[in-house]
């Protein structure tokens, strides 16, 4: 007969709550990681744990507000000082989704003065200014971005995880495609493709897409457009099969000037934000929709009112016509 130890039961429930973080379960995640918090009460080390990861599991389904709580509150118990740069990187992760940009800021620029070379911290603080600079559309903003971002990339030999490398080189091609230098946007970008070899990222495929766009490249754009949705609708990815479809709509409008298929695409990119509970996005669709609705009906008043007149001067004569146009007027 075997018996279970009280810190393999922990470890039962914690191993149950990382797999409903997989699959992306909250209840299913907060049952388990609460059970392993109670029966962790009197285990210091196994607290600390399961603590973490609650804090992770917060800022994964996106409830950063108790995330950072969680955080400060195993701050106060954690000494060693790994797992509290641990703790103060995902602090600043945290602060910079709830908007907080320059604390988040402070805490990774206070992280690289004991690590000036140190991947994470860099990277963090390249998105941060990638995010200002969506949020605030200062061109200042880039140039960091870049600078933070190339220094992450020298120190790419001390760096083992995949992910990490794959997130600074995205951050790098995003930011020279807001330079508009989308030929270095797109080295980076395929750079980052080699990282997710035998896990293929939508992302990445859909950035590659609309960079070759970019470039009026729309053979390869749609050949990654084409990898980015096959990959999307096996990983129930929605909001990356809304990008591959936005992307497509740009390409229609602006390329084609075909305003009906460019709406077509706005309409599945649409329904698939609204899947993904993506609503600033979904929002968006509706409204270039909407838009492009307008400037159709436009187009069919002005063709029907041409054909009109062609109609009248045929049978009435452009003289007359013109007398009618006059009066009218």
């Amino acid at each position: 007969m075997s018996f279970v130890t009280h810190k393999e039961k922990i470890s039962d429930y914690l191993g149950m709550a990382r797999k409903y973080i997989g699959t992306n379960d909250f209840v299913n995640f907060m049952k388990n990681i609460s059970i392993a918090e109670y029966l962790s009460e009197n285990d210091r080390e196994s607290l600390e744990e399961t603590l973490f990861l609650l804090a992770e599991g917060f800022y994964k389904f996106g409830k950063y507000k108790e995330a950072y709580e969680v955080v400060n509150r195993i701050l106060t118990l954690v000494e060693n000082e790994k797992t509290r740069y641990r703790l103060l990187r995902t602090k600043g992760m945290i602060l910079g989704k709830m908007g907080n940009l320059d604390a988040a800021i402070k805490i990774f620029e206070k992280l690289l003065e004991n690590c000036s070379s140190e991947g994470w911290s860099l990277n963090n603080l390249a998105w941060i200014y990638l995010y200002k600079y969506q949020l605030e559309s200062d061109t200042e903003y880039l140039p960091k971005v870049i600078q933070y971002g190339l220094k992450a990339v020298e120190s790419f030999d001390f760096i083992t995880d995949p992910v990490l490398k794959k997130s600074i080189l995205i951050n790098l091609g995003n930011a020279y495609w807001y330079c508009e230098n989308y030929e270095k946007a797109l080295e980076f970008f395929l750079k980052a493709l080699e990282f997710v070899k035998d896990d293929p990222d939508p992302k990445i495929l859909n950035n590659i897409g609309v960079t070759y766009a970019r470039m009026r490249k729309i053979d390869k754009a749609e050949k990654y457009l084409r990898k980015a949705e096959l990959i999307a609708e096996r990983k129930k990815d929605y909001f990356e099969l809304g990008q591959a479809n936005l992307i497509r709509a740009r390409i229609y409008e602006w390329n084609y000037n075909d305003y009906m298929k460019a709406k077509e695409y706005f309409l599945i990119a649409f329904d698939k934000f609204v899947l993904a509970n993506a609503l600033l996005e979904a929002y968006k669709s509706l409204k270039n929709i909407l838009r492009l609705n307008e400037k159709l009906n436009r187009e069919s008043i002005d063709i029907l009112c041409n054909r009109l007149k062609t109609n009248l001067i045929e049978n009435l004569g452009e003289e007359e016509t013109l007398r009618l146009e006059r009066r009218e007027d």
